[in-house]
């Protein structure tokens, strides 16, 4: 199971260090934003995605007014227990730029 969000970055906002439980995977639409990991920063701009396993702590920072699809993997167990899934501010990331 999955829950796809579109995510609406203003210039000058941040979205502070958290993580999802599950792995997500973020795509830039358009615009920029540096991606705060723990071991380093990395820029997504129109076109770039990466994955970040479950449990990896992350911040987003906006650079440029951007649009980001952000997938959310749930286990098919999460998803029973649940009953609805809901976008919490409490889940995880790893690298994969393109």
């Amino acid at each position: 199971m999955f829950e796809a969000v579109r995510l609406v970055v203003l210039s000058g906002t941040s979205i502070k260090e958290h993580k999802f439980d599950g792995p997500i995977m973020l795509q830039c639409l358009e615009g920029r934003v540096l991606l705060g990991l723990s071991e380093c920063t990395r820029e997504l701009s129109d076109g770039h995605w990466l994955y970040l396993d479950g449990g990896t702590p992350h911040s987003i920072r906006g650079i440029q007014d951007a649009t980001l699809l952000l997938t959310i993997l749930f286990s098919h167990q999460d998803r029973t227990i649940a009953g609805q899934i809901t976008c919490s501010q409490d889940r995880n990331p790893t690298v994969t730029a393109s």
